[in-house]
């Protein structure tokens, strides 16, 4: 299973120059809930700074997200696929974010509905005054079959994008979008995500899941 997302935060009017770069990922099978992923990257410090969080994870049942937190901050949730079951198997993918503007590194602590078995979070540092996402075109699917979708990156934005699939077998493509990480969940399950520098479709190659993306 897979999902898809992505999210932009639109060119600033107030004069900070935006910026959106990837920082670092983190995995964990202890199958406990919450799960905190520990010291993790938020990059140099900033007044403007935003952490948005990708998360995947893989379950026994339909599974969802209930809280995130981020340095110690609370997180709101900005996109979201619906989840996909496989036989006894779920998934979410989910993109999350904060204004975190001091310290380097820190927590994330994710609370989810049920434990995962295994589950992913990749970070990235955001620097806007005016941080928005919105959800859209929902599409799932669950067939063998690469999914796309447009997304309408505004001029001096950006968009970041993530994909999981049940297996690690499978290299992702994307097209549209310079991949950031592509690397397994606890050597079982296959994840990526990708920064979008430019207007048009974000294609992984990918199997069975959903797609939503931010415009």
């Amino acid at each position: 299973r897979r999902g898809l997302i992505a999210g932009r935060a639109a060119l600033d009017a107030s004069g900070v120059v935006f910026s959106l770069s990837w920082l670092t990922s983190a995995t964990d099978n202890s199958v406990t809930n919450p799960v905190t992923y520990s010291s993790l990257s938020f990059g140099t410090a900033n007044t403007n700074r935003i952490i948005a969080v990708y998360i995947a994870s893989r379950q026994t049942t339909v599974n969802t997200i209930t809280g995130v937190t981020i340095g110690g901050v609370s997180a709101t949730a900005v996109a979201s696929t619906a989840a996909q079951v496989s036989g006894t198997n779920g998934a979410c993918c989910q993109i999350w974010q904060a204004a975190v503007p001091t310290g380097t590194s820190g927590n994330v602590v994710v609370t989810y509905g049920a434990a995962p078995t295994r589950s992913v979070v990749s970070l990235y540092r955001i620097i806007t005054a005016t941080p928005t996402a919105t959800s859209s075109n929902n599409d799932s699917q669950t067939t063998l079959t690469s999914v796309g979708t447009a997304v309408t990156v505004p001029s001096g934005g950006g968009a970041i994008a993530g994909a999981a699939e049940q297996s690690n077998t499978n290299a992702f493509t994307w097209t549209n979008a310079t991949e950031d990480v592509d690397a397994a969940i606890a050597a079982a399950q296959q994840y990526t995500t990708a920064t979008v520098t430019g207007t048009g479709s974000i294609t992984p190659n990918a199997n069975d899941g959903a797609i939503v993306p931010m415009v």
